[in-house]
């Protein structure tokens, strides 16, 4: 009995083990070359791609919009690419976009309280690397993050994907020899 428990056990762990080393997001348009330098980016619109019966109070905010832009931007320039804040468009060769897929606010309350089975975070979006020059698709990718730890503020959703989001565009760099 107890090896038949002990088996279930290590089987449970390596699973939630396995799960937890996945990667959050799949890329759907790899580069194919390298960015030109200074590869001055901008950030372009981010739309909604939300279903149409949702209601507006619970998509994303204006605000969440911003702050998810924000991080993104802290994000991408820890990993030295060169971002435009502001609205100056001379020298931008690249506009980065994004369309919200999936979105959660969640409930920390509820994540305390009923853990795994309510209250989770999540978002999904679609980002993708625009070079204005040719209107092309340079990268893109299906990014999600789920937060169903009480713990964790549902802040998290837009800070990992824009942490998985920089680490994969310079991942990416890396490969065609950026």
């Amino acid at each position: 009995m107890n090896k038949a428990l002990a088996g279930l056990v290590l089987i449970l762990g390596s699973v939630l083990l396995l799960t937890g080393c996945l990667k959050n997001y799949m890329v759907t348009v790899p580069m194919e070359e390298s960015l030109n330098p200074p590869a001055a980016m901008s950030m372009g619109n981010f739309v909604d791609q939300l279903p149409p019966d949702m209601k507006p109070e619970d998509k994303p905010t204006a605000e969440e919009i911003a702050k998810f832009k924000e991080y993104i931007i802290t994000e991408l320039e820890k990993k030295q690419f060169n971002t435009i804040t502001s609205d100056e468009t001379v020298g931008v060769q690249y506009e980065l976009r994004a369309g919200v897929l999936d979105f959660s606010r969640g409930s920390g309350l509820m994540r305390f309280l009923f853990g795994l089975l309510g209250g989770a975070a999540r978002l999904k979006v679609h980002l993708y690397l625009v070079d204005l020059t040719s209107d092309s698709i340079v990268f893109a990718g299906h990014f999600t993050y789920q937060v169903t730890d009480w713990m964790e503020s549902g802040d998290q959703i837009y800070k990992r994907i824009a942490k998985d989001f920089a680490r994969e565009l310079k991942s990416q760099t890396k490969k065609v020899g950026g």
